[in-house]
C-alpha cells in the first residue's frame, strides 16, 4: 500500500509491484463546508454569495451570506472544467460573476460561468496567484514569474505587464491606481493606472515594526484604505490611501 499525497488517495500493488487499484473507489470529495488551505475569497455583489478557493482540496466553494455552505466545484484532476492543481486565487468578473481562478500549479488561469460552465483556460504563466479587476482590465500577480500580467477580460489576451515580483494586486476603484505586494522585496509598489510610477512609489519596508512586512501577500483597497496581509507575521497591515 502507498499513500498518494498529491492525489489524496491510497494505491494498492501486488508484492511484485503490479498495480491493483486506487482507493477510495470511486474518489470521495471532502465534505461540503469543510476547508483545506483556503487561499482567496470573493463576495458577489449580484447574489451576495461568498466564494472561496481551497488549495489543498483543489476546489471552489460557495457559501451563503450567513456562512452556511451552498455549493462546491472541483477536485484534483487535469480535466476541465472541474479539475484543478493547487488553485490559489479567485476573482469574480464585474457584471457577470464569471469566476477567474488561478490554477496555480498548472501555471494557468481558468475562466468559468457562475454555474461552472467552461469558458477558457489561459496559459503561459509560471505561478499565478492573485487576480484583480479594474480599469476595464484583469491584473494577475505571478509569484514566480516576476510580473503582473494585464489581460483583456473579454478575450483573455495579454495587454501588457508590470515587472515586479508580485504576490497580490489591487486597483483603486476611485482613481485606478495599481498597488502590488511584493513577497520578494517585503514592500508595496504603487503605479498609476497607465503603469507609471505612483506617488509614493514604495510603501512599507522589511521588518516587524508598524507598517513593515515580513511576507506581504494579499492586498485590497476598501473605503480608501489599503489592507495588506502579512503571511509570516499573521497580521493585516492597514494604510490610509492618502
Amino acid at each position: 500500500w502507498a499513500a498518494d499525497y498529491g492525489n489524496t488517495r491510497l494505491l494498492k500493488f501486488t508484492a511484485t509491484g503490479s498495480f491493483i487499484g486506487a482507493y477510495p473507489s470511486p474518489p470521495q470529495d471532502s465534505p461540503q463546508g469543510a476547508l483545506a488551505s483556503p487561499r482567496d475569497v470573493a463576495v458577489s455583489p449580484i447574489n451576495r454569495g461568498i466564494y472561496v478557493v481551497e488549495q489543498n482540496n483543489h476546489r471552489i466553494q460557495r457559501f451563503n451570506p450567513d456562512g452556511s455552505p451552498k455549493k462546491m466545484w472541483g477536485r484534483r484532476s487535469s480535466s476541465a472544467p472541474f479539475g484543478f492543481n493547487y488553485p490559489r486565487g479567485l476573482a469574480l468578473q464585474p457584471g457577470s460573476d464569471r469566476m477567474w481562478i488561478s490554477n496555480t500549479t498548472s501555471s494557468a488561469l481558468r475562466v468559468v460561468t457562475p454555474t461552472f460552465g467552461m469558458v477558457r483556460d489561459i496559459k503561459g504563466f509560471s505561478e499565478p496567484v492573485d487576480i484583480e479587476f479594474g480599469n476595464g482590465k484583469v491584473y494577475v500577480a505571478d509569484a514566480n514569474g516576476g510580473y503582473v500580467r494585464i489581460l483583456d477580460p473579454a478575450k483573455g489576451t495579454t495587454l501588457g505587464q508590470i515587472n515586479v515580483r508580485a504576490a497580490g494586486v489591487a486597483v483603486d476603484p476611485q482613481g485606478g491606481d495599481i498597488y502590488v505586494s511584493s513577497w520578494y522585496d517585503d514592500r508595496i509598489y504603487h503605479y498609476t493606472a497607465s503603469g507609471g510610477q505612483g506617488v509614493p512609489a514604495v510603501i512599507g519596508s522589511k521588518g516587524t515594526g508598524p507598517g513593515q512586512f515580513a511576507n506581504p501577500w494579499d492586498i485590497d483597497i476598501i473605503g480608501g484604505r489599503l489592507y495588506v496581509t502579512d503571511a509570516d507575521r499573521n497580521v493585516v497591515v492597514v494604510y490610509d490611501r492618502d
